[in-house]
C-alpha cells in the first residue's frame, strides 16, 4: 500500500472548487488534479518528489496521458500530457527516463500548442498509438479529435479541432439541438480505443455504445450504434429473467479487448448492477473461412455475461454464454474463464493502494481513487 505524500493534502486543504485524481501506470506516477493545479510523483517511491503545473488559471476538468505523434517532438519526449481546462486544451511534452533506483523520473515541458474550447466542457479524453487525441464533453455527443503539427501553415495553425459527428456545423447542430431538444441531453461518458483493430467506442449517459473505424489520418467513421435496448434484446435470448439486468440498468464502462487477447471478443461493458457484458463485433468478412480482413464491423452482439459474485458461494462467479438458454450456467472451459484470468493477472501486475484521511466538509479525495489497481 503507497500511501499519498503529505504535499498533497497541504494542496488539497487550500482548495477550493474540485478535485480529481487517477494513475499514469505507463510511467509509475500517480495524478492529482486541484482546481487549477496538476500534481504527479512516483507511486512506488517511499519519499517522492512532487511535479507539478500551475502555469494556468482555469479550472482543469480532465488530464490523459497519450503517445506522442512520430516526428513532431525531439526523441526524449516519450508521452504528451493532454489537459483540458474550463478554457482551453494544453498538450504539454513529458519526458521519462529510469534512475539507478530502479524509478522513472518525469519531467514536463511547455510546447505552445494550446486549442481554444469555446464554451465546450471536456470532460474525457482518450489517445490512440498513433498520437490521435479524441475527446468530449458532459453537453453534447460529439466526439472531437485535437490535432497538431510541429508548424504553422497558410491554413492551418499548430492545433486544431475536428468534429467527427457533426462536421463543418457542429457549433450550429449542438446549440440548436440543445435548445429545442425535449427530451434529457445525452452526453459522452467515456471514450476508449482498440488500437489492434483500429476502433473507438463511445460511451454515452444513456448507455448507448457507438463504434468509430480509424482509417488514413484524420478520418473516423461511425460504424455501430448499440443501444441499451439492443443489448437488453441479445441478453433475452441468453437467460431468463434476471433483477440484474433489465431496463432500469445503466452502462457505466466500458473496456476494449484488444486482438491479441481474444479474437472473437471485441468489449467489455460493465453494469451498475455488477454484470460484465462481452461484446463481438462482426463484419462481411467474417464469415468467411480463413479471412484476415480489417474491414470495419458492421453489427455488434452480446455474447457472454459475467456475474457478480452471489452471496451463495455455490453460485458465485458463473457465466452465461449465446449458445446457453433457461438459466445462468457455467462455462468450465473456453475462451471466456481464460481471458477473465489474464486480464485479472495484468490488473494487478503493479499493485497499488491509495488512502487518504479528509475533513468531513470536503470531498473525499479517496472517492476519486482507485481502490487497487
Amino acid at each position: 500500500m503507497y500511501p499519498i505524500p503529505n504535499q498533497v493534502f497541504d494542496h488539497y486543504n487550500a482548495g477550493e472548487l474540485q478535485t480529481l485524481m487517477g494513475l499514469f501506470a505507463e510511467i509509475n506516477h500517480a495524478w492529482v488534479v486541484i482546481d487549477n493545479s496538476l500534481f504527479l510523483w512516483d507511486y512506488t517511491h517511499p519519499d517522492p518528489e512532487l511535479i507539478g503545473f500551475e502555469d494556468q488559471p482555469h479550472t482543469i476538468h480532465a488530464v490523459a496521458l497519450v503517445p506522442p505523434k512520430p516526428g513532431i517532438f525531439v526523441d526524449t519526449i516519450t508521452h504528451i500530457l493532454a489537459v483540458a481546462t474550463s478554457s482551453e486544451m494544453i498538450l504539454l511534452g513529458v519526458s521519462t527516463a529510469d534512475t539507478t533506483a530502479g524509478t522513472k523520473s518525469v519531467a514536463l515541458y511547455q510546447t505552445k500548442m494550446n486549442l481554444p474550447l469555446r464554451g465546450a466542457d471536456v470532460r474525457v479524453i482518450s489517445g490512440s498509438a498513433g498520437g490521435r487525441i479524441f475527446f468530449g464533453g458532459s453537453s453534447d455527443m460529439d466526439i472531437n479529435e485535437l490535432y497538431y503539427q510541429s508548424e504553422e501553415k497558410w491554413f492551418s495553425n499548430r492545433c486544431g479541432k475536428i468534429n467527427h459527428t457533426n462536421p463543418g456545423w457542429s457549433s450550429v447542430v449542438s446549440l440548436q439541438s440543445s435548445f429545442w431538444s425535449q427530451r434529457a441531453p445525452e452526453h459522452l461518458v467515456d471514450i476508449v480505443i482498440d488500437d489492434s483493430r483500429k476502433l473507438v467506442y463511445t460511451l454515452s449517459s444513456k448507455s448507448t455504445i457507438r463504434t468509430y473505424h480509424m482509417e488514413a489520418p484524420e478520418r473516423l467513421n461511425k460504424v455501430i450504434e448499440k443501444e441499451k435496448v439492443h443489448c437488453l434484446r441479445d441478453i433475452a435470448h441468453m437467460i431468463n429473467q434476471s433483477k440484474l439486468l433489465n431496463d432500469r440498468i445503466s452502462i457505466v464502462s466500458i473496456s476494449p479487448i484488444s486482438k491479441q487477447e481474444a479474437s472473437k471478443l471485441h468489449l467489455m461493458a460493465l453494469t451498475d448492477t455488477g454484470c460484465r457484458l462481452f461484446f463481438s463485433a462482426t463484419s462481411a468478412s467474417s464469415y468467411l473461412y480463413g479471412s484476415q480482413s480489417n474491414m470495419a464491423p458492421q453489427s455488434m452482439q452480446v455474447q457472454f455475461i459475467k456475474f457478480p459474485p452471489s452471496q451463495n458461494p455455490r453460485r458465485s462467479g458463473h457465466f452465461a454464454s449465446s449458445g446457453q438458454s433457461g438459466g445462468e450456467r457455467s462455462i468450465r472451459a473456453g475462451i471466456l474463464p481464460r481471458l477473465c484470468e489474464q486480464r485479472r493477472q495484468r490488473k494487478h501486475r503493479h499493485p497499488l493502494r491509495l488512502w487518504a484521511r479528509v475533513g468531513a466538509d470536503k470531498t473525499d479525495l479517496a472517492h476519486h481513487a482507485p481502490a487497487v489497481l
